[in-house]
């Protein structure tokens, strides 16, 4: 009986693959950094609160909404577009490539990085937890 739910469990968890399939699915942002010429903030914690209850959705038919979930935003934050995927390493949303560092079926890193317009460099680092 043991092994029977052992594997009964094992089918239920959810696949690390990264697929359109698996990516697909409503999440809420847990956690986000910023490291700035090397020195790392919590973002989130300076986030407006309506910001921080948003839902993103990414759809199976390759289409992406952000939801105004929670404490509405003013003015509202609902927002849509497209999103792919380039090999198993990149999110494509509404052509912005985005960094997928991790995934682990149900939390989702990513980061974007770039210059930061003074000769400096910028990270954004991102937690999404699938919902």
């Amino acid at each position: 009986m043991l092994a029977a739910l052992s594997c009964r469990k094992n089918q239920d968890a959810p696949s690390s693959a990264i697929t359109v399939n698996n990516l697909s699915g409503t999440y809420k942002l847990t956690a986000a950094t910023m490291t700035l010429n090397g020195e790392t903030n919590d973002i989130l914690a300076t986030m407006e609160p309506c910001k921080v209850d948003n839902l993103q959705q990414l759809n199976k038919n390759l289409t992406y909404k952000v939801i105004d979930a929670g404490q509405q935003c003013d003015p509202h934050e609902d927002e849509t577009g497209t999103w792919g995927l380039q090999a198993d390493t990149t999110i494509v949303l509404d052509g912005i490539p985005i960094t997928i560092n991790s995934f682990d079926g149900k939390r989702l890193v990513i980061s974007t990085s770039g210059d930061d317009g003074n000769g400096g460099s910028f990270i954004v680092k991102e937690t999404m937890t699938k919902q």
